[in-house]
């Protein structure tokens, strides 16, 4: 990947990125995102942040979070990103932004984290309408 493919596909994630903290209610975590000239290291498996590229499975996005800090940091692999469609990339970056909103229920103690869980979901539902109305998306 050369230099103008990866500031091309690295402005692509950026722009899913500004579009979507807001409207999901991230802006209070502090998300990194890493831009990979590089597939994964890992395997990818049929699952909903990989993707069937040319015949094989292939990572498109990965998040590591930290919700005790509300930290997160996701891994945009851009020579897949590349081949996707914008529909594909922002579905796929969606999903990782789930994520980040779940990644309470990791924890050993389901039972409590579950309703911090089920509350973001609620607001996030509502911080979409509100961008809605607003014209934010």
């Amino acid at each position: 990947m050369n230099d103008k493919e990866f500031e091309l596909q690295k402005k692509r994630v950026k722009n899913l990125f500004d579009k979507w903290q807001t409207p999901l209610g991230l802006g209070w975590w502090k998300i990194t995102i890493v831009y990979s000239r590089e597939k994964s290291r890992g395997e990818g498996t049929p699952s909903e942040h990989n993707a069937d590229i040319g015949g094989e499975w292939a990572v498109i996005f990965n998040v590591r979070t930290d919700f005790y800090y509300k930290i997160a940091v996701i891994t945009a692999f851009l020579p897949v990103i590349e081949q996707l469609s914008d529909e594909d990339t922002e579905r796929y970056f969606l999903h990782e932004c789930a994520h980040i909103l779940v990644c309470p229920m990791k924890h050993k103690d389901r039972e409590s984290q579950e309703e911090l869980v089920a509350t973001t979901i609620a607001d996030t539902i509502l911080w979409v309408i509100d961008a809605v109305k607003k014209k934010q998306l």
